[in-house]
């Protein structure tokens, strides 16, 4: 693990990360590549749907390609249900029309498989500063409401 990616899973450890997708082995990989982080898995849409009501997520990563309910079907649900997660689409397709549905449907960011852990590091990085900066915002804001009251 490089010193940028020590740096990284300690400044995020604070933000919840639930990886969705079928393939057990991609589950595997993804526990490794992010086992500093605070990662939870699930195995299809409907455990992520559960899931997502028992625990609060700040970033949901969802395989496109699953079975019963696919990656869109999940990415519509979860914007509808908690619309501020950051969702991350990872897919194996080619298909620029792929890019294109999950982007025009909320997606935040968009992954490519074979995964690589730097463009994971980039992805989550820029997504998790994301994240700092408007909860920095928000309690700005409420201080701001309190202290006029």
């Amino acid at each position: 693990m490089t010193n940028t990616e020590i740096a990284d899973s300690k400044k995020y450890q604070n933000i919840s990360i639930l990886f969705v997708d079928d393939d057990k082995m991609a589950q595997k990989l993804m526990s490794k590549f992010l086992k500093d982080w605070n990662l939870y898995c699930a195995s299809s849409g409907i455990e992520a749907l559960e899931t997502m009501e028992e625990k609060t997520y700040a970033v949901v990563l969802l395989d496109y390609q699953m079975p019963g309910m696919d990656g869109i079907e999940l990415l519509k649900r979860i914007k509808k249900r908690h619309g501020m997660v950051q969702a991350i689409m990872i897919t194996g397709s080619d298909e620029l029309n792929t890019l294109i549905t999950s982007l025009s449907l909320g997606a935040d960011d968009f992954i490519l498989k074979p995964v690589k852990k730097e463009t994971l590091f980039k992805v989550l990085g820029n997504t998790c500063d994301k994240i700092t900066r408007w909860t920095g915002v928000m309690k700005t804001l409420y201080k701001k409401k309190r202290e006029s009251k």
